[in-house]
């Protein structure tokens, strides 16, 4: 369902609108009601709609101003213009501003079903597309990722631009403790719910760095430390960082954390120690250890 902002001075006709139409059979909710531009970007900022039907001559901002605004602010909003003035100086200025689609005061309901039905259509063309590119940037990184911590296949002066700056390394190598030896299926479906709330927390406590599937396809983080970072500091996250995923998947994790270090090229060894303490506290199998540094 996207979310539909309507922008109109004339309270009779906002609210006809967004009270009389099948708003939801066609694909939207209402999210707010606007008299005007400058009330419409005051409520932007906060309600995120996708698509804004907007009004021309308005009081205090009228519809061209706010399509410029738009344009040059929330350019991913689409627009469609309501208006009675037939002019096509307006119009002209409308597509100018990335206006979607025009509609002239009076409007029918087959009109409006016509306009809306193209917008999902439109809509759901710019999630597929930013679902893509998303998914391409997240494959990028994690080839990255993954050439740092086997040492090659990638590129030196990209990674020295990267890492520039005073910080050094650290690398997670975590291991599902509820994974299914026999089912790959399964595992795989843990780990991907796994590293969506590693990726959650990271953003929740500022932590800097990478989380990604490893070449074997196992939880990895590379985490960029501030030169002052000290190892109590990081066991200290390390434990929120877990509860955090147990409490939001219902999976408990082990990791292994490695040795810091001031060159990305030791990423590789560092990696190798990460497995090395969890393979330690799988074999020693001692409860309540949850991670070695």
């Amino acid at each position: 369902m996207y979310r539909l902002m309507i922008v109109e001075d004339e309270q009779a006709i906002a609210q006809g609108i967004a009270n009389s139409l099948p708003w939801e059979e066609w694909g939207f909710q209402i999210s707010r009601v606007c008299s005007n531009g400058e009330e419409a970007l005051e409520a932007i900022a906060v309600e995120c709609p996708d698509l804004v039907l907007s009004d021309i001559r308005m009081p205090k901002m009228d519809g061209l101003e706010l399509m410029k605004r738009l344009n040059k602010e929330y350019p991913h909003i689409r627009i469609v213009i309501l208006s009675g003035y037939n002019d096509f100086e307006y119009l002209q200025t409308a597509i100018q501003n990335g206006v979607s689609e025009y509609l002239l005061k009076p409007t029918g309901i087959d009109e409006f079903e016509e306009v809306f039905r193209k917008m999902k259509k439109k809509l759901d063309e710019d999630v597929e597309r930013r679902l893509s590119d998303e998914e391409a940037r997240q494959l990028r990184e994690q080839k990255r990722c993954n050439a740092l911590i086997k040492g090659y296949g990638y590129n030196e002066d990209e990674m020295e631009q990267l890492f520039e700056g005073e910080c050094r390394f650290s690398v997670m190598f975590f291991y599902l403790e509820d994974s299914q030896k026999n089912d790959r299926n399964v595992n795989y479906h843990l780990t991907v719910q796994v590293l969506k709330a590693l990726r959650e927390y990271q953003h929740l406590d500022d932590i800097s760095g990478k989380f990604f599937l490893n070449y074997e396809e196992r939880l990895t983080g590379i985490l960029m430390l501030p030169p002052d970072e000290k190892e109590e500091t990081l066991r200290e996250k390390t434990e929120k960082l877990l509860q955090y995923v147990k409490e939001s998947t219902g999976i408990c994790l082990s990791v292994g954390i490695s040795s810091f270090c001031v060159d990305y090229q030791m990423l590789p060894q560092c990696y190798e120690q990460a497995k090395c303490c969890v393979s330690q506290k799988i074999f020693k199998e001692k409860k309540r250890f949850d991670y070695v540094l």
